[in-house]
C-alpha cells in the first residue's frame, strides 16, 4: 500500500527497517535532509513498504520519480511488482546511478518490472582550476528575482523533464537567492543561464544553457568562464551530461572536464499511453 510521508522522521524510520547486512543491498535514494524536508512540506513524497525493500515515490509535474532501498535484487523486484499492482495510471521514472558493470543486475530488475531505458547521463569532473579561471568576462551577472521566470522558461523549453530534473520555481528561487545562478541579459529576458551549487570544496554544475536562437555569440563561453572564476577555490567540479551529446561533451572537454566512470540510467515505465 502506498502511504504519504507526513514528516522526515517517518521516512527515516521506514528506510531503517530495510536490512543492510545483505551483500546485495542497493539504493537509489541519495536526497539530502534539506531536500527531503522541502518535499515533505510540499506533500510530494510517499512510500511503499515491502518485505526487505522500500520504494520512495516523489511526484514531479505529471509523473512520479521512483527511488528504492532494498536488501537485495529479489526484494526490489517484489516491491516493484507491488507498485504496479497499487497504481494503474501515470508514468514512473527512476534514476539508477553507478558504474556500468555494477548497474547491470539492478537495471535488469527494473526491466523485469516493465521499465525501459529512456536515456543515459555520464558524469564528468574537473580537478582544480586553470589559468583561465582568473579571467572575468563582461556581461555576466548573478540572476535576480526578476529573472526567475525567464530562467525557468529557458530550462523548461530546452530540457527533457524525465532525463534532466528540471527545477521548480522554489528550487530556482533558492539558488538565485544564494547567488548560484548566472545569466547573460538579452533585452527584457536572458540569452543564457548557468546554475550550480557548492558544498564545501566541491561544486556541481547543474545547468548550462543558452537561447538556441543566439548561437555563436560567445554567450556560453562567457557564462562558463565566469563560473570557473567564481569556483576557483573548489577542488572538484562535477556535472552530468547526456551520453551521446558529443557537441556538449566536446565543449566540456575544452574546459578541462573528463569522464569519471559513473553513469545514470534513466528508466521509464508508462502505465498508460504517453501523451508526450
Amino acid at each position: 500500500m502506498i502511504e504519504s510521508v507526513a514528516d522526515p522522521a517517518t521516512l527515516t524510520r521506514a528506510i531503517a527497517q530495510v536490512p543492510r547486512t545483505c551483500a546485495g543491498h542497493t539504493t537509489s535514494f541519495f536526497a539530502t535532509r534539506e531536500r527531503i524536508v522541502e518535499w515533505v512540506r510540499k506533500g510530494t513524497l510517499s512510500v511503499l513498504q515491502a518485505e526487505k525493500a522500500l520504494l520512495v515515490l516523489r511526484r514531479d509535474r505529471d509523473f512520479v520519480r521512483v527511488y528504492h532501498v532494498a536488501a537485495e535484487a529479489n526484494a526490489l523486484a517484489h516491491a516493484l511488482s507491488e507498485l504496479a499492482q497499487a497504481t494503474q495510471t501515470g508514468v514512473y521514472v527512476s534514476d539508477l546511478v553507478g558504474h556500468p558493470s555494477h548497474l547491470v543486475p539492478i537495471v535488469n530488475t527494473y526491466r523485469g518490472a516493465g521499465f525501459a531505458t529512456h536515456g543515459q547521463l555520464i558524469r564528468l569532473q574537473r580537478i582544480n582550476a586553470d589559468e583561465n579561471a582568473t579571467i572575468i568576462p563582461d556581461g555576466v551577472r548573478p540572476a535576480s528575482a526578476a529573472d526567475l521566470s525567464s530562467v525557468q522558461e529557458l530550462l523548461e523549453r530546452q530540457l527533457d523533464p524525465w532525463l534532466e530534473k528540471i527545477p521548480d520555481a522554489d528550487e530556482l528561487r533558492e539558488k538565485i537567492n544564494g547567488g548560484a545562478v548566472l545569466v547573460v541579459a538579452q533585452g527584457s529576458g536572458i540569452a543564457g543561464c548557468l546554475v550550480y551549487e557548492t558544498t564545501g570544496v566541491s561544486t556541481v554544475l547543474r545547468y548550462w544553457h543558452m537561447d538556441l536562437r543566439l548561437r555563436n555569440r560567445g554567450i556560453g563561453s562567457r557564462l562558463m568562464r565566469s563560473f570557473l572564476h567564481r569556483c576557483a577555490a573548489s577542488r572538484r567540479i562535477l556535472l552530468w551530461v547526456i551520453a551521446g551529446n558529443t557537441d556538449a561533451i566536446d565543449k566540456y572537454h575544452h574546459y578541462g572536464f573528463h569522464e569519471d566512470g559513473l553513469v545514470d540510467n534513466i528508466m521509464v515505465k508508462p502505465l498508460e499511453p504517453s501523451t508526450r
